[in-house]
């Protein structure tokens, strides 16, 4: 599962799937849909940090939303909450009483997904593994097939750990006589190797390595092209929970 630090939940596509109207909606009332996702997330950094901070369960902020994994009720809240957000500013642009109700709604929706996280608990990881920077991409000279390619990357750990795998990066290969080389930079300190994924859509990417990487290693394209391989994983599983708990406190 993606680390909620790494802010790629939710996305725009992630609304669409729960409002197939909200990009006209987006248009017609000139709502900016990225910042509603953004104001969305930052609402939720406040209550998941004084979540943790009530359990004393680090001593650092940074740290507490470092380690938190993004479970399926954690990206319904959000992505319900940037719904509402992007209804209210709909029905108060104008006042107009067709964008009230799903208003209502979806924070109704979102205050549910919200109860059902803090009781199912917070999911965290003791070693996270950030997601990587987008691949570096070169077109060199070799014998790879012709066509668009479709690469991303994710780092792994000393147990077997995968982050959440990267964004995409293209490279076109539009004739014979060249290839694509790939690197990746920046490793995380928990990180001791590397998989690079690869596909001819940007939808659908398969691993290409039957090893992991070395840190410092590159991947070039074989001359017989992509090899079929698993398709990424969803990134690190929690490893604990952290839960709302009332308590009755003595002294």
């Amino acid at each position: 599962m993606a680390l909620w630090k790494d802010g790629s939940t939710p996305k725009i596509v992630d609304l669409t799937r729960y409002e197939r109207g909200i990009i006209g909606v987006a248009s017609v009332e000139s709502i900016d849909l990225q910042d509603k996702i953004d104001l969305a997330r930052l609402e939720v950094s406040t209550c998941l940090k004084r979540l943790l901070e009530s359990r004393r369960y680090v001593t650092s902020i940074d740290q507490t939303l470092s380690e938190v994994v993004i479970t399926e009720p954690l990206a319904r809240w959000v992505t319900m909450l940037a719904l509402s957000l992007a209804y209210r500013e709909a029905h108060f642009s104008n006042l107009s009483e067709r964008y009230k109700g799903k208003w209502d709604e979806y924070r109704l929706q979102a205050a549910a997904a919200r109860d059902e996280l803090f009781l199912c608990g917070v999911g965290c990881v003791s070693r996270p593994l950030c997601r990587p920077s987008t691949p570096t991409v070169a077109v060199m000279a070799g014998q790879a097939p012709p066509n668009t390619y479709y690469v991303a990357a994710s780092w792994q750990d000393s147990s077997g750990n995968e982050s959440e795998v990267s964004e995409i990066s293209v490279a076109v290969l539009p004739e014979p006589g060249s290839s694509v080389e790939v690197s990746l930079q920046a490793p995380p300190s928990l990180a001791v190797a590397w998989n690079i994924y690869a596909g001819l859509s940007d939808s659908q990417v398969e691993r290409q390595n039957s090893a992991p990487l070395n840190l410092t290693d590159g991947w070039v394209m074989p001359l017989t092209g992509l090899v079929a391989g698993p398709e990424p994983s969803s990134g690190q599983l929690p490893d604990h929970y952290v839960r709302e708990t009332n308590y009755l406190w003595r002294g």
